[in-house]
């Protein structure tokens, strides 16, 4: 691998995934009444994070012309935020949730969608 893939393919991912981890180790105060309603913020929020996550993922994969990379990265993707979830069992205030497990794999599916259009776009 060379420095230019390396920067232009590998960085942006490992930068973005850091930074979901970071932003998930920051501790948080319970606010009472939380666990009972769904936020439907934090939801979106979680699926644009993912589709973000998906897209980096994608090109990696599509540089290296990886077979069946669309659900490759869905996997991958889901799984991070499988262990993201894992993790913040260990934060201060956070929870594990699998309300936003299926928000990451939502956003995480929208690669197909995007995809999708912006194929269609290009002819």
């Amino acid at each position: 691998m060379d420095y230019k893939t390396f920067l232009k393919y590998w960085t942006p991912l490992i930068i973005y995934a850091s930074l979901i981890f970071f932003i998930s180790s920051q501790p948080q105060q319970v606010v009472e009444g939380f666990l009972n309603g769904i936020e439907v913020k934090d939801k979106i929020f979680h699926i644009v994070e993912f589709f973000i996550l998906s897209i980096f993922i994608f090109r990696l994969l599509e540089f290296y012309q990886v077979k069946h990379r669309y659900i490759i990265t869905i996997i991958i993707s889901t799984m991070y935020g499988v262990t993201d979830e894992i993790h913040q069992l260990f934060v201060p205030g956070k929870y594990y949730s699998i309300l936003d497990i299926v928000a990451n794999f939502l956003g995480s599916t929208v690669i197909l969608m995007y995809h999708r259009f912006t194929f269609k776009q290009k002819k």
